[in-house]
Protein backbone atom coordinates (compact mmCIF):
# COMPACT_ATOMS: atom_id res chain seq x y z
CA UNK A 1 0.00 0.00 0.00
CA UNK A 2 1.49 3.47 -0.89
CA UNK A 3 2.63 5.52 1.75
CA UNK A 4 0.90 9.16 1.94
CA UNK A 5 2.18 12.04 3.85
CA UNK A 6 -0.91 14.16 5.00
CA UNK A 7 -1.09 17.76 6.13
CA UNK A 8 -2.95 16.48 9.34
CA UNK A 9 -1.01 13.57 9.98
CA UNK A 10 2.37 15.84 9.97
CA UNK A 11 0.55 19.12 11.71
CA UNK A 12 2.24 21.16 9.18
CA UNK A 13 2.50 22.28 5.67
CA UNK A 14 4.21 19.67 3.29
CA UNK A 15 7.41 20.49 1.48
CA UNK A 16 7.91 19.90 -2.32
CA UNK A 17 10.07 17.16 -1.36
CA UNK A 18 7.46 15.09 0.82
CA UNK A 19 4.53 16.34 -2.27
CA UNK A 20 6.48 14.62 -5.10
CA UNK A 21 7.40 11.63 -2.93
CA UNK A 22 3.39 11.06 -2.10
CA UNK A 23 2.65 11.20 -6.16
CA UNK A 24 5.85 8.51 -6.62
CA UNK A 25 4.68 6.07 -4.24
CA UNK A 26 0.95 6.85 -5.94
CA UNK A 27 2.14 5.71 -9.09
CA UNK A 28 4.20 2.72 -8.03
CA UNK A 29 1.20 1.30 -6.32
CA UNK A 30 -1.68 2.48 -9.09
CA UNK A 31 -3.27 -0.60 -10.37
CA UNK A 32 -2.04 -1.39 -13.89
CA UNK A 33 -4.43 -3.09 -16.75
CA UNK A 34 -4.16 -6.85 -17.61
CA UNK A 35 -2.37 -7.48 -20.79
CA UNK A 36 -4.69 -6.87 -23.74
CA UNK A 37 -4.33 -10.25 -25.22
CA UNK A 38 -7.66 -11.86 -25.84
CA UNK A 39 -7.29 -13.86 -22.79
CA UNK A 40 -9.48 -12.95 -19.12
CA UNK A 41 -7.42 -12.08 -16.05
CA UNK A 42 -8.04 -11.96 -12.17
CA UNK A 43 -5.94 -10.50 -9.48
CA UNK A 44 -4.23 -13.06 -7.07
CA UNK A 45 -1.09 -12.30 -5.02
CA UNK A 46 -1.02 -8.41 -6.27
CA UNK A 47 -0.69 -9.62 -9.68
CA UNK A 48 -2.72 -10.26 -12.84
CA UNK A 49 -3.19 -14.09 -13.11
CA UNK A 50 -5.06 -16.15 -15.93
CA UNK A 51 -8.65 -17.16 -15.47
CA UNK A 52 -9.41 -20.20 -16.12
CA UNK A 53 -12.59 -22.16 -15.87
CA UNK A 54 -12.97 -26.16 -15.39
CA UNK A 55 -14.89 -27.76 -17.57
CA UNK A 56 -18.57 -27.96 -16.81
CA UNK A 57 -18.85 -31.29 -18.33
CA UNK A 58 -16.04 -34.24 -17.97
CA UNK A 59 -15.27 -36.03 -21.66
CA UNK A 60 -14.27 -39.91 -21.29
CA UNK A 61 -14.94 -43.07 -22.10
CA UNK A 62 -14.92 -44.45 -18.79
CA UNK A 63 -16.98 -43.00 -15.57
CA UNK A 64 -14.76 -40.49 -13.29
CA UNK A 65 -13.54 -41.72 -9.99
CA UNK A 66 -14.66 -39.99 -7.01
CA UNK A 67 -18.04 -38.13 -8.37
CA UNK A 68 -19.88 -35.38 -6.76
CA UNK A 69 -23.50 -35.03 -6.25
CA UNK A 70 -24.41 -33.36 -9.93
CA UNK A 71 -21.03 -33.95 -12.17
CA UNK A 72 -22.04 -34.38 -15.00
CA UNK A 73 -20.56 -36.68 -17.69
CA UNK A 74 -19.80 -37.11 -21.30
CA UNK A 75 -19.07 -40.76 -21.84
CA UNK A 76 -17.11 -40.86 -25.46
CA UNK A 77 -18.42 -44.73 -25.77
CA UNK A 78 -21.89 -44.38 -26.32
CA UNK A 79 -22.18 -40.14 -26.77
CA UNK A 80 -24.99 -40.45 -23.64
CA UNK A 81 -24.47 -37.71 -20.90
CA UNK A 82 -25.16 -38.46 -17.29
CA UNK A 83 -25.51 -36.75 -14.03
CA UNK A 84 -24.17 -38.29 -10.98
CA UNK A 85 -26.73 -38.49 -7.91
CA UNK A 86 -25.23 -39.25 -4.99
CA UNK A 87 -28.36 -40.06 -3.08
CA UNK A 88 -28.13 -43.29 -5.39
CA UNK A 89 -24.71 -43.33 -6.12
CA UNK A 90 -26.02 -43.51 -10.09
CA UNK A 91 -24.84 -42.07 -12.80
CA UNK A 92 -28.22 -40.75 -14.52
CA UNK A 93 -28.83 -40.72 -18.08
CA UNK A 94 -29.90 -37.09 -19.11
CA UNK A 95 -29.28 -36.96 -22.98
CA UNK A 96 -29.53 -38.99 -25.96
CA UNK A 97 -26.57 -39.68 -28.44
CA UNK A 98 -25.57 -37.29 -30.42
CA UNK A 99 -26.38 -37.49 -34.08
CA UNK A 100 -28.52 -37.22 -36.30
CA UNK A 101 -32.22 -38.14 -35.05
CA UNK A 102 -30.60 -38.29 -31.69
CA UNK A 103 -27.67 -41.56 -32.67
CA UNK A 104 -24.27 -40.62 -32.40
CA UNK A 105 -22.73 -40.91 -36.06
CA UNK A 106 -20.27 -43.88 -36.60
CA UNK A 107 -17.50 -41.93 -37.73
CA UNK A 108 -17.11 -40.39 -34.60
CA UNK A 109 -16.40 -44.00 -32.89
CA UNK A 110 -12.75 -45.48 -33.30
CA UNK A 111 -13.70 -49.77 -33.25
CA UNK A 112 -16.28 -50.19 -36.11
CA UNK A 113 -14.64 -50.20 -39.54
CA UNK A 114 -16.04 -53.74 -41.44
CA UNK A 115 -13.05 -54.43 -43.64
CA UNK A 116 -15.54 -56.12 -46.27
CA UNK A 117 -19.19 -55.62 -45.52
CA UNK A 118 -21.90 -57.50 -47.15
CA UNK A 119 -25.44 -56.99 -47.47
CA UNK A 120 -27.42 -56.78 -44.25
CA UNK A 121 -23.95 -56.61 -41.96
CA UNK A 122 -24.58 -54.71 -38.79
CA UNK A 123 -22.45 -53.75 -35.92
CA UNK A 124 -23.40 -54.93 -32.38
CA UNK A 125 -21.56 -53.49 -28.71
CA UNK A 126 -19.66 -56.42 -27.01
CA UNK A 127 -20.46 -55.38 -23.55
CA UNK A 128 -18.20 -57.89 -21.97
CA UNK A 129 -15.25 -56.97 -24.65
CA UNK A 130 -16.31 -53.38 -24.48
CA UNK A 131 -16.35 -53.31 -28.15
CA UNK A 132 -18.22 -53.11 -31.46
CA UNK A 133 -18.38 -55.98 -33.51
CA UNK A 134 -19.75 -57.41 -37.04
CA UNK A 135 -22.53 -59.75 -37.45
CA UNK A 136 -25.00 -60.58 -39.92
CA UNK A 137 -27.95 -59.92 -37.95
CA UNK A 138 -30.53 -61.24 -40.26
CA UNK A 139 -29.26 -64.42 -41.73
CA UNK A 140 -32.34 -64.38 -43.86
CA UNK A 141 -33.39 -67.66 -45.43
CA UNK A 142 -35.78 -68.02 -48.27
CA UNK A 143 -37.47 -70.08 -50.36
CA UNK A 144 -39.35 -70.18 -53.14
CA UNK A 145 -41.46 -73.30 -52.54
CA UNK A 146 -41.76 -74.51 -48.78
CA UNK A 147 -42.82 -78.18 -49.61
CA UNK A 148 -39.22 -79.11 -51.39
CA UNK A 149 -37.66 -79.06 -47.62
CA UNK A 150 -37.81 -79.11 -43.89
CA UNK A 151 -36.09 -75.64 -42.85
CA UNK A 152 -33.62 -75.79 -39.90
CA UNK A 153 -33.62 -72.09 -38.33
CA UNK A 154 -30.80 -71.80 -35.37
CA UNK A 155 -30.88 -70.15 -32.41
CA UNK A 156 -31.64 -66.53 -32.15
CA UNK A 157 -34.89 -64.48 -32.73
CA UNK A 158 -36.91 -64.85 -35.53
CA UNK A 159 -39.05 -62.88 -37.69
CA UNK A 160 -40.78 -65.33 -40.10
CA UNK A 161 -43.41 -65.01 -42.69
CA UNK A 162 -45.25 -67.77 -44.47
CA UNK A 163 -47.12 -66.85 -47.71
CA UNK A 164 -49.19 -69.57 -48.79
CA UNK A 165 -51.44 -69.61 -51.77
CA UNK A 166 -53.71 -71.94 -54.26
CA UNK A 167 -54.65 -70.89 -57.40
CA UNK A 168 -57.88 -71.60 -59.41
CA UNK A 169 -58.53 -75.28 -59.96
CA UNK A 170 -59.88 -77.20 -62.35
CA UNK A 171 -62.42 -80.09 -61.32
CA UNK A 172 -61.57 -83.99 -62.16
CA UNK A 173 -63.67 -85.68 -61.29
CA UNK A 174 -67.73 -85.58 -61.24
CA UNK A 175 -70.35 -84.35 -59.09
CA UNK A 176 -71.25 -85.27 -56.50
CA UNK A 177 -67.70 -85.17 -55.69
CA UNK A 178 -65.88 -82.37 -53.87
CA UNK A 179 -62.47 -80.73 -55.64
CA UNK A 180 -60.39 -79.54 -52.12
CA UNK A 181 -56.99 -78.37 -52.05
CA UNK A 182 -55.57 -77.54 -48.88
CA UNK A 183 -52.33 -76.37 -46.97
CA UNK A 184 -50.41 -77.10 -43.86
CA UNK A 185 -47.67 -75.19 -42.24
CA UNK A 186 -46.08 -76.81 -39.02
CA UNK A 187 -43.53 -75.52 -36.75
CA UNK A 188 -41.30 -77.64 -34.76
CA UNK A 189 -39.60 -75.83 -31.69
CA UNK A 190 -37.05 -76.43 -28.85
CA UNK A 191 -38.31 -73.91 -26.07
CA UNK A 192 -41.82 -72.59 -25.24
CA UNK A 193 -44.91 -73.67 -25.07
CA UNK A 194 -45.21 -76.44 -27.71
CA UNK A 195 -41.71 -77.45 -27.67
CA UNK A 196 -40.78 -80.50 -28.98
CA UNK A 197 -43.72 -81.08 -30.86
CA UNK A 198 -44.89 -79.99 -34.92
CA UNK A 199 -47.17 -77.70 -34.53
CA UNK A 200 -50.08 -76.31 -37.09
CA UNK A 201 -49.84 -72.30 -37.78
CA UNK A 202 -53.27 -70.41 -38.55
CA UNK A 203 -52.81 -68.15 -41.01
CA UNK A 204 -53.78 -64.43 -41.21
CA UNK A 205 -55.90 -63.11 -43.77
CA UNK A 206 -53.76 -61.34 -46.54
CA UNK A 207 -56.09 -61.36 -49.43
CA UNK A 208 -58.99 -63.29 -51.16
CA UNK A 209 -60.88 -65.59 -49.26
CA UNK A 210 -59.44 -68.01 -47.30
CA UNK A 211 -61.51 -71.04 -45.37
CA UNK A 212 -59.90 -73.08 -43.91
CA UNK A 213 -57.01 -73.27 -46.06
CA UNK A 214 -58.81 -75.07 -48.33
CA UNK A 215 -60.29 -74.06 -51.70
CA UNK A 216 -63.21 -76.31 -52.81
CA UNK A 217 -64.32 -76.68 -56.56
CA UNK A 218 -67.46 -78.70 -57.69
CA UNK A 219 -68.16 -79.14 -61.53
CA UNK A 220 -70.23 -76.11 -61.40
CA UNK A 221 -67.10 -73.69 -60.77
CA UNK A 222 -64.66 -75.80 -62.25
CA UNK A 223 -61.56 -73.47 -64.13
CA UNK A 224 -63.25 -69.81 -62.66
CA UNK A 225 -62.97 -70.21 -58.70
CA UNK A 226 -60.72 -67.08 -58.22
CA UNK A 227 -57.33 -68.19 -55.53
CA UNK A 228 -56.79 -67.49 -52.52
CA UNK A 229 -53.83 -66.72 -50.15
CA UNK A 230 -52.90 -66.42 -46.51
CA UNK A 231 -49.81 -65.74 -44.71
CA UNK A 232 -48.30 -67.04 -41.09
CA UNK A 233 -46.65 -64.05 -39.51
CA UNK A 234 -45.17 -64.50 -36.79
CA UNK A 235 -41.99 -63.82 -34.28
CA UNK A 236 -40.03 -66.42 -32.24
CA UNK A 237 -37.14 -66.61 -29.97
CA UNK A 238 -35.72 -70.35 -30.09
CA UNK A 239 -32.06 -70.80 -27.71
CA UNK A 240 -31.15 -73.46 -30.83
CA UNK A 241 -33.59 -74.74 -33.35
CA UNK A 242 -36.92 -73.99 -34.88
CA UNK A 243 -38.23 -76.23 -37.89
CA UNK A 244 -40.64 -75.25 -40.44
CA UNK A 245 -42.17 -77.13 -42.70
CA UNK A 246 -45.43 -77.11 -45.03
CA UNK A 247 -47.69 -80.11 -46.95
CA UNK A 248 -50.90 -80.11 -49.05
CA UNK A 249 -53.50 -82.22 -50.04
CA UNK A 250 -55.56 -82.26 -53.20
CA UNK A 251 -58.71 -84.11 -54.03
CA UNK A 252 -60.57 -84.07 -57.67
CA UNK A 253 -58.33 -80.95 -58.79
CA UNK A 254 -56.14 -79.52 -60.19
CA UNK A 255 -54.28 -76.38 -58.93
CA UNK A 256 -51.08 -74.65 -58.25
CA UNK A 257 -49.96 -74.75 -54.74
CA UNK A 258 -47.67 -73.00 -53.03
CA UNK A 259 -45.56 -71.65 -49.69
CA UNK A 260 -43.10 -69.75 -49.84
CA UNK A 261 -40.64 -68.79 -46.65
CA UNK A 262 -38.70 -65.71 -45.66
CA UNK A 263 -37.06 -66.08 -42.15
CA UNK A 264 -35.36 -63.08 -41.07
CA UNK A 265 -32.97 -63.14 -37.57
CA UNK A 266 -33.53 -60.03 -36.03
CA UNK A 267 -31.76 -60.79 -32.61
CA UNK A 268 -29.92 -62.87 -30.44
CA UNK A 269 -30.92 -65.03 -27.60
Amino acid sequence: MATVVTVSGKGSPLTATEMDANFSNLNTDKLEDATSDGSQYIRQNGSWATFTVDALVETSSTKPSNPIDGHAWFSESNGVTYVYDSASGDWVAIGAPSGESGVRALRSLGDVSISSPSGKEALSYDSSAGSWSSTTRNNSVSSTNLFSQTYTLGSGVWLIDVRMSISSGTYTSSFPNLGQASIKVETYADTGSYANQWRTEQPYLTGGSWSGKSLYVDNGYAGNTDSISGAVVKLVEVSSAYQIKASSEKNYLTCDIRAELTAVKVGDV
